[in-house]
């Protein structure tokens, strides 16, 4: 099943202080809703453990996240691929840019491309849908908290 989202953000920190922050692995554990787990293993790799509720599907998955493409302090594209046992798997793409509206603000947009198979993609794509648009919205709340 495919799922596409894309959204924008204000961000009340130079772009450069937000670009820092899209590399800190501590910060992006922290703003990520049910991540317990992500080390950078290169300097462009890191190693994540997220448990997520998608209906009545509880998962918990292993993967391993890859910055391509990066140019700082402006963009990248982060892709991810992880499993979860017998719920699924999950990958995603997402690009993300950063364009300084001043020197204390800057608007983050990014647009994602993810595929969910297994169990997970019983639930319907609607819900799953609604879910990754939520963990989206948390993680900006979230990170814009922590910078």
């Amino acid at each position: 099943m495919s799922l596409e989202f894309a959204g924008e953000v204000r961000l009340p920190v130079a772009r450069e202080r937000a670009w820092a922050g899209l590399n800190d692995p501590e910060l992006l554990r922290r703003a990520i809703v049910g991540c317990t787990q992500l080390e950078r293993t290169d300097p462009d790799r890191f190693l994540a453990v997220l448990t997520a509720r998608v209906g009545p599907i509880s998962v918990t998955f292993r993967g391993e996240l890859h910055i391509q493409d990066p140019k700082p302090p402006a963009s990248y594209t982060l892709s991810a691929q992880a499993k979860g046992g017998a719920a699924g798997f999950g990958s995603m793409n997402a690009h993300v840019q950063l364009e300084a509206i001043s020197p204390t603000e800057t608007q983050l947009r990014y647009q994602a491309q993810a595929q969910v198979g297994g169990k997970l993609a019983s639930v319907g794509q609607r819900l799953i849908q609604s879910v990754a648009q939520k963990q989206a919205d948390d993680f900006f709340q979230r990170f814009t908290q922590l910078l």
